[in-house]
């Protein structure tokens, strides 16, 4: 993680937050994209793919298998 934020992970749930906004949980990760949850609103973003997740704008850069890479940062 770089830039301001926090990450936590509890009992296998993995959530992150940018500064001190609210957080939101990865839900799945599979060959074709992250699945992550806001607010109770769950969002999946394919891989290559960009969308607003909560007040979050997600970018998914690349998923595979139990791992992935993507941006945060927030919608304005």
């Amino acid at each position: 993680m770089t830039g301001s934020g926090r990450a936590s992970s509890t009992q296998g749930s993995i959530s992150f937050a940018c500064g001190t906004g609210p957080l939101v949980a990865i839900t799945a990760i599979g060959d074709g994209g992250v699945s992550f949850s806001a607010d109770g609103a769950e969002t999946a973003v394919a891989k290559g793919s960009i969308a607003a997740v909560g007040p979050y704008q997600i970018s998914v850069i690349d998923a595979a298998g139990d791992a992935a890479r993507f941006q945060v940062v927030p919608a304005h």
